[in-house]
Parts: structure tokens; C-alpha cells; sequence
């Protein structure tokens, strides 16, 4: 059944990375509505896989990537549906849709091999860091995708390319998604990379113990120290602090997730 809920939920997710996708290419900004009502759908069908995930025995383990992604993509829709109640961002969809959907496949094939049903050690500090880095993961994505799109926004209106910004929030909205999920994605990604120390010294006895993943993940969150103070701390301008959110969730996609996959 858990296989099946993700199955439907990516299919949600698909359909909203269509409708946010003509939204743009015929100019009908209301389809975006529609996206955001299908990412509504696909988050409840989510939440339902996962619950019923843990109710099997063994329970799969969370702190394998593949889960860990879907995680990630069921905490950035999320993210983004709680921001449409303070920002009218419904065009976000258009780079939120797609990322749900490929994390979303992504988890469920996992769900097909039996050694993903295996319970790490120290389960605590484990999900604690998984949920947690989950959690940065997902809303740095969001400003990024915020970023993304101010950026192609911005040089639309530049241009004088209308069509690139049909169906795009204003870029005023688009700055302020990017900030307050740089901010609150920052203080999650510190926490997760906190849990992880932490969880490294319960099972291995060492603070840090090095590594490919691990030490490009923490130049990542050196990455965001340093984008994050230039935002509150320096003020920089919103086309500058969009571009360091997009560029910066790149290489964090490449830290945790390109080469997580490669160990």
C-alpha cells in the first residue's frame, strides 16, 4: 500500500508540473491554482504513504537517500503550500511540481528493494538528523526554486520577454519566498549538520569523521553561513541573494544527494 500512495502521489505531482507548466508556455496564470490544488492532493497522498510506511514491520529505514529524498520533497511542498497562505506564489509551482515528482519516484522505487527495510543504529540521533537535514533540504529548496525563478523573471522584464513572466509571481513575491525560506532553511541545515556530529560520535566515537559527503556538505552549509549574513546581515540586493540561492542549492544537491549516491 505504501508503494501505491507514493505512486499516486508522484502522479499528483505530475499533474501539477503540467498545469504549472502551461500556466506559463498559453498564458493562463489561473492554471497555476490548479497546480497548487494538485501539489494539495499529492502532499495528502504523501503524508498517507508515510504513515502507513510506519506501520509495517521491520520499518523502512528513513536514513536511506532514496527516502530521504521523498522526505525532503514532501517537506518542500509542504513548505511552499504554508507560504501561499502569507505570499500569492502560486507560479512557484512551476519549479516546486517538478522536484516533488522526481523525489517522489525516486523514494518509491526504493520501496521495491528489501534492503531498505533495515533499522539503523542510534535511531534517535538518526532521524532526528534525517528529519532535520529533510527539512533544510526542503525549504533551501524552495529558495532556490524562489531564486530561480526571480532571476528568469528579472531578465524577462529586462528583455521585454512577457512570456517568460507569465503565470510567475511578482518578483516582490518571488524575493520574499527566497528570504524567508533562506532564513528558516539555514537554521534547519545548521541543525541537521548538528544532529549528524552527533550521531557520528554515538555510533563511531569520532566528531567527524570525514569524507566525500561529508565534507562537501559542510561547504555547503559554509556556502549558506556566508549567503545567509550578505542577505540580513549585509543587505544585499534580491537579484544577487536570488542568484547565491539557486547556485547554492545546486551544490548542495550535488553534496547530499549526487554524492550520497555515489557511496
Amino acid at each position: 500500500m505504501g508503494l501505491l500512495l507514493h505512486q499516486l502521489a508522484s502522479a499528483a505531482y505530475l499533474l501539477a508540473a503540467i498545469a504549472a507548466v502551461l500556466a506559463v508556455t498559453v498564458r493562463r496564470p489561473e492554471l497555476s491554482r490548479g497546480a497548487a490544488f494538485a501539489l494539495g492532493i499529492g502532499v495528502l497522498l504523501h503524508t498517507a504513504a508515510f504513515w502507513q510506511l510506519h506501520t509495517l514491520t521491520p520499518t523502512p529505514a528513513m536514513n536511506s537517500l532514496p527516502l530521504a529524498i521523498s522526505l525532503a520533497s514532501w517537506i518542500g511542498v509542504l513548505v511552499y503550500l504554508l507560504l501561499l497562505i502569507r505570499v500569492r506564489g502560486e507560479g512557484l509551482a512551476l519549479a516546486v511540481a517538478p522536484a516533488a515528482f522526481l523525489g517522489t519516484v525516486f523514494g518509491w522505487l526504493s520501496l521495491q528493494d528489501p534492503k531498505a527495510a533495515v533499522e539503523p543504529l542510534h535511531p534517535l540521533w538518526s532521524h532526528l538528523h534525517v528529519l532535520l537535514a529533510s527539512c533544510g533540504l526542503a525549504t533551501l529548496g524552495v529558495a532556490g526554486a524562489a531564486g530561480l525563478l526571480y532571476v528568469l523573471h528579472h531578465r524577462g522584464i529586462k528583455t521585454k520577454r512577457s512570456r517568460v513572466g507569465a503565470g510567475l509571481p511578482a518578483l516582490e513575491t518571488l524575493d520574499r519566498v527566497n528570504t524567508i525560506a533562506l532564513g528558516l532553511g539555514f537554521l534547519l541545515l545548521t541543525l541537521g549538520v548538528v544532529t549528524g556530529v552527533l550521531w557520528v560520535r554515538a555510533t563511531q566515537g569520532l566528531f567527524w569523521a570525514g569524507g566525500i559527503h561529508a565534507n562537501a556538505t559542510l561547504i555547503a552549509w559554509a556556502v549558506y553561513a556566508a549567503a545567509t549574513y550578505a542577505r540580513f546581515g549585509l543587505d544585499v540586493g534580491a537579484r544577487a541573494s536570488a542568484v547565491v540561492s539557486a547556485a547554492g542549492f545546486a551544490f548542495l544537491s550535488l553534496a547530499v544527494v549526487g554524492i550520497g549516491a555515489m557511496r
